[in-house]
């Protein structure tokens, strides 16, 4: 666990955790290294934790309806992914393949479970931070939506949905 991610977890990406609480909870991940090209988790696929990003870039990928791979945007380290799946139990709910050789720290589904069962305020603050996060997605996507229609763009053009959504998975504003 790099001392600098330490800092940028507490003060950027989950302001809400202590550096305690943060330390606490990267103590409990499992480092993983994704070689460019491959994919860290597929849309689909049902979300087994969380991936503290550490080093990297990758591409957020979605299928749309008629099958067809259309990317959404390129995310940097530092950063988090999977957040959806975990607070959700459900599937990812895009592809995140790495176009550089990436570093992860994962963090499980059971042990994050776990702590939250257990009181434990570390997990506690980290699903606050996440709720905060998907909460300010939401709000832009709104205000987007509300633009949109204001100038009388409803339907919106496609090409300004694709830059809504380019813009909430690669402005990842913790």
């Amino acid at each position: 666990m790099a001392e600098d991610f330490l800092e940028v977890l507490c003060t950027t990406l989950c302001p809400t955790l202590s550096r305690a609480q943060g330390g606490a909870l990267l103590a409990a991940t499992e480092p993983v290294g994704v070689p460019a090209g491959e994919v860290a988790f597929r849309e689909g696929e049902v979300g087994k934790g969380l991936f503290f990003f550490v080093a990297g870039h990758v591409e957020i990928v979605q299928q749309r309806r008629d099958g067809a791979a259309q990317s959404v945007g390129v995310v940097k380290a530092p950063s988090l992914l999977g957040e959806i799946s975990l607070i959700m139990d459900g599937p990812h709910t895009a592809t995140a393949r790495a176009l550089s050789h990436c570093e992860f720290r994962f963090l499980a589904k059971e042990q994050f479970r776990r702590r939250i069962d257990a009181g434990d305020m570390a997990a506690h603050r980290l699903a606050l931070g996440i709720a905060a996060v998907i909460a300010r997605r939401l709000l832009r996507l709104n205000e987007t939506l509300l633009d949109m229609a204001a100038g009388g763009k409803v339907p919106a053009p496609v090409e300004e949905l694709d830059r809504l959504k380019q813009k909430l998975f690669s402005e990842w504003s913790f």
